[in-house]
């Protein structure tokens, strides 16, 4: 087979791949029984009960996620179906931005044995834009936190955090919220992550840790108990060479976690419509669970 016969073959995979992710988008299933499902969803419930079924609003999710389109044009894009739908209840934008803002799903995703764990910077929405800009304002910034697997670059776990807060300290947790649901053998991640602490996670929780150690990192004869276990990586790291410390670790797999950031950018953009925290947290939530069954195609 040519190298013409191969390209065009990739690009007619990219190009139905492409193509599913639309029919992801358009997520009919409001369309069905909109009562029964209102029944469900109001049965045993307390309080008001639901006007509009989940799945319109995990319609109208979507359509803000990734089509872009803000809160009243949603509104008014389920206005313009509803004319063609009967008995479609309209929607309004305040409904949509509450109940999508109430996205609260949890990860069941179940991961390989080998994760690898780096972080990214998003900035959220704010009133004063063009301000700040004038003045010189620094522009805040909040940092997604992702464990992905390896194999299939799925996201298993993430967690939403100020900028303040540091990769290390994020690091252990988000390995245990995998642990709960499958076995890890193997943490990949960059130097940024080159902690004791996190060394000595790993060794409690069972699992290598493969990252390497910062440029100025010595071996110690006589470590301290609490930092034996980093000793240990900077010990074969020296032994080895960079090089061959990375072919034997299989370091080289933790740019799966970079390819996630990467095609997060390009399918979402680098910043968020939310501004508060709930808000934020909800929107990577929905992101996180749409890149996931964009990855699956």
């Amino acid at each position: 087979m040519g190298f013409s016969e191969e390209k065009l073959m990739t690009s007619k995979t990219d190009d139905a791949k492409y193509i599913r992710r639309g029919m992801l988008l358009a997520c009919p299933e409001f369309l069905g029984d909109w009562q029964a499902e209102l029944a469900r969803m109001n049965r045993d419930k307390v309080g008001a009960p639901y006007e509009y079924p989940d799945s319109l609003l995990d319609f109208a999710a979507r359509l803000k996620d990734y089509a872009g389109l803000s809160s009243r044009a949603v509104e008014g894009f389920l206005l313009g179906l509803s004319t063609y739908i009967p008995n479609m209840k309209r929607c309004d934008h305040t409904t949509i931005c509450r109940r999508v803002n109430e996205f609260s799903k949890a990860l069941k995703t179940l991961g390989g044995s080998t994760i690898a764990i780096d972080s990214s910077g998003l900035t959220p929405a704010r009133k004063g834009g063009w301000l700040a800009f004038k003045h010189r304002k620094k522009q805040a910034y909040v940092k997604i936190h992702f464990a992905v697997d390896v194999r299939d670059g799925k996201i298993l776990e993430f967690k939403v955090t100020p900028d303040t807060v540091g990769d290390n300290k994020v690091f252990p947790e988000l390995v245990e919220k995998v642990r709960k649901r499958s076995r890890v053998r193997k943490a990949l991640a960059d130097g940024a992550y080159d902690d004791k602490k996190i060394d000595n996670a790993a060794k409690t929780g069972g699992y290598k840790l493969v990252v390497p150690p910062r440029k100025n990192s010595r071996v110690r004869r006589k470590p301290p108990p609490e930092s034996a276990a980093r000793n240990q990586r900077v010990r074969e790291w020296k032994n080895l060479g960079k090089k061959r410390w990375k072919k034997k670790k299989g370091y080289g797999k933790r740019w799966a976690v970079e390819t996630v950031y990467s095609t997060w950018k390009r399918l979402f953009g680098e910043g968020l419509s939310a501004r508060g925290p709930k808000g934020v947290e909800a929107e990577v939530r929905r992101k996180v669970f749409l890149l996931n069954l964009f990855l699956a195609l």
